[in-house]
């Protein structure tokens, strides 16, 4: 069993509130209110508990206090380890979801070859396409499936 306070120890501020969203509702959470782009309000699956506001503008002066206070409200209700686990996974932005792009080269700090260029702007585009591929569904091999999809 984890602690109730486990979602607690989360920083706010990397938590995506929409990610947040979306994963209470996929466990069963239900929209009781909300207003778009500032706050929703999610009851949990058990009729008889009350009802937490996850704030969605992480420019409001109060997002982090009342993100914090959501956090600690939902951890109330995920106690299961394996809820827990699933749900805490799928909370954080991840800052591997970036990418930086590199060529070695012996030119001056911050030139390349032409063709050095040319070859990374196309690997560079190959794995963008990739990953728009696999906003579609998952596969291990894609071939032309969603090319259209995934040039756009």
């Amino acid at each position: 069993m984890t602690s109730p306070s486990s979602l607690s120890t989360f920083d706010p501020v990397l938590v995506d509130p929409e990610r947040l969203r979306l994963v209470l509702q996929e466990s069963g959470w239900r929209i009781a209110g909300q207003r778009a782009n500032i706050y929703v309000r999610l009851l949990p699956p058990e009729e008889d508990k009350q009802s937490i506001l996850v704030p969605l503008d992480r420019q409001a002066p109060e997002y982090i206090d009342v993100m914090r206070a959501a956090l600690v409200q939902i951890g109330q209700f995920i106690t299961r380890e394996s809820l827990m686990s699933n749900v805490s996974a799928r909370l954080i932005t991840d800052p591997a979801d970036s990418f930086e792009f590199r060529a070695e080269s012996p030119m001056t700090s911050g030139l390349i070859s032409w063709t050095h260029g040319e070859r990374l702007i196309r690997s560079s585009r190959r794995i963008l396409t990739a990953g728009a591929k696999t906003r579609m569904e998952h596969l291990k091999y894609f071939g032309n499936r969603f090319g259209r999809f995934a040039n756009r």
